[in-house]
């Protein structure tokens, strides 16, 4: 699962035209990327690293995927519920 933003990089890398990637983000659902954002959680949450909710959400932000989304993903995810 991909954020916009790496999703806006590697379009751009493969030369495809401003008009054509922002056409691309828009079409992004925020209930998809809720969706990966949880997949990521649910992945990385297994690993010992990741049991710290504050390095997920780096690494979450890393990826690029927004503050808000991630918030949303960690409110519907019991793993870190506090």
């Amino acid at each position: 699962p991909k954020s916009a933003m790496e999703l806006r990089a590697e379009l751009t890398k493969k030369g495809l035209a401003k008009e054509i990637i922002d056409a691309a983000i828009a079409e992004l659902d925020e209930d998809d990327q809720l969706r990966a954002i949880g997949q990521i959680i649910e992945r990385k949450s297994r690993q010992t690293a990741y049991r710290d909710k504050q390095k997920l959400l780096r690494y979450l932000a890393q990826k690029g995927y927004s503050y808000n989304l991630v918030k949303k993903a960690f409110e519907s995810t019991d793993f870190y519920q506090e």
